[in-house]
């Protein structure tokens, strides 16, 4: 079954990530509107009118201690147990997962903006789902949630205990697992992205830890064409997902 914890709901702010958590289906407990003539935000309200979801006008006061967020004027409480999985046996179980799968795996992923751009950067290219560890990585806060743009309403979030045994689970269901690795000669358009496709990337700064990297089937990096070593890890997903993408295409 799905991962059901007690955490409180969060805080997420700015248009389009509220009206694509509503559209989503995903459990939003309220919204809060400032008074405004934006077609968009009187399109929000209209939306949580039809989905049965208390929509309040707040003041100016009301909004004060979120002035430092970019809120647009609006902002919802959102519960996410909807969106975590415990395991990935649940998460097959409860899911039909098409073939070929394509898996991101983050290993130490502490930035929660860095975890919010990868998931936008998953849900654009049609990502599986998404598996972090529930500890030494970022939690699901209302930072992911907007920068995200609201991608984290649609691509699944699988939390497992431990990152090596995730790795050989989707390893006996026939998926090649790569790990990015900076200081591997072998670069990732030159392998075979076809299949069940497994990317495990770690944090910006020590990378793969020790046993996931032997864990993993492959080590693979971006080819260098300038005098900088490395990338940031939310733009290697990008370049490695979309190589995937092209090869796949290309059959």
């Amino acid at each position: 079954m799905s991962k059901n914890t007690q955490s409180p709901p969060i805080a997420i702010y700015g248009v389009h990530p509220v009206m694509e958590a509503i559209k989503s289906k995903k459990k939003v407990l309220e919204v809060w509107v400032a008074e405004s003539r934006n077609p968009r935000i009187l399109k929000i309200q209209d939306l949580c009118s039809q989905n049965n979801i208390p929509c309040y006008l707040k003041t100016k006061n009301e909004f004060k201690q979120w002035e430092s967020k970019n809120h647009q004027g609006i902002i919802a409480f959102l519960s996410l147990n909807t969106v975590q999985y415990s395991s990935l046996d649940n998460f097959f179980q409860e899911n039909q997962v098409h073939t070929p799968y394509l898996f991101i795996l983050l290993d130490s992923i502490t930035d929660p903006r860095n975890l919010g751009a990868i998931i936008r950067t998953c849900d654009y290219f049609s990502v599986s789902g998404v598996i972090t560890q529930t500890r030494r990585a970022a939690p699901i806060t209302s930072i992911v949630h907007k920068t995200s743009s609201g991608a984290l309403s649609f691509v699944p979030i699988i939390q497992v205990a431990n990152m090596t045994q995730a790795i050989n689970w989707l390893k006996s269901k026939d998926t090649w697992v790569y790990g990015m690795d900076v200081s591997t000669d072998t670069h990732i358009n030159e392998c075979n992205l076809k299949g069940n496709i497994a990317l495990v990337l770690g944090s910006e700064g020590e990378g793969l830890r020790r046993l996931v990297r032997e864990s993993c089937d492959f080590l693979v990096s971006i080819e260098n064409y300038g005098h900088i070593d490395s990338l940031n890890v939310s733009v290697a997903s990008g370049i490695a997902l979309y190589e995937v993408m092209r090869q796949r295409s290309n059959v």
